[in-house]
């Protein structure tokens, strides 16, 4: 009898100790904790926010990670422009003002982004067709907005392709395609809700 209960305590020990990880590392692990509680996401993005503010200007590897841990999900490569270097060009699409290839889309339950590639001189029109409210908005310099629009935060800035090339570490960039892409701009347009 002792033994069948020491082999019983034991395997209560034994599944408390298992629940027990299962419990933390289900709330503690960075981005299962984001996909839970909202509190923590919205401390996320009100740490990003002072970051920004701070230096002044979108830091795009912060960026990057903020994305991914602030609402987890999953990126969507442009299959069409797998192989950028062979054959990139921008066309206007019916549905934007401006030419643009979207090289790379992020999808969350909380969030969406679009990384592409523009010309700089389209940074204008891109801007325009964002019928930016200048009392809505919350951080600004020439080439990146982070502003309110209803319940939504949204992300909007370019960056030379240097910045997102040290960034984006899902591509491998060979020389001819960093040559190729100095003419173009990134261009990230993000919305969180």
């Amino acid at each position: 009898m002792e033994k069948s209960a020491t082999s019983k305590a034991s395997s209560v020990f034994f599944i408390l100790i298992f629940g027990l990880i299962f419990v933390l590392f289900f709330f503690l692990q960075p981005k299962m904790a984001a996909a839970i509680f909202p509190s923590i996401r919205e401390a996320r993005k009100t740490e990003f926010l002072k970051k920004v503010e701070e230096a002044g200007q979108i830091n795009p590897q912060e960026f990057w990670q903020f994305r991914e841990f602030y609402s987890p999900g999953s990126f969507t490569f442009n299959e069409k422009y797998v192989d950028v270097a062979s054959g990139l060009q921008l066309k206007k699409m019916s549905d934007l003002p401006f030419p643009r290839v979207v090289l790379l889309s992020f999808t969350s339950a909380n969030s969406q982004s679009r990384d592409s590639l523009i010309f700089p001189e389209e940074w204008a029109n891109v801007v325009s067709a964002q019928k930016i409210n200048s009392l809505k908005i919350i951080f600004q310099t020439p080439h990146s907005y982070i502003y309110n629009d209803g319940d939504q935060t949204k992300i909007l800035f370019i960056k030379p392709i240097s910045e997102m090339m040290t960034a984006n570490g899902f591509f491998l960039y060979t020389d001819q395609e960093k040559e190729k892409f100095k003419k173009y701009y990134w261009l990230n347009e993000t919305t969180l809700y």
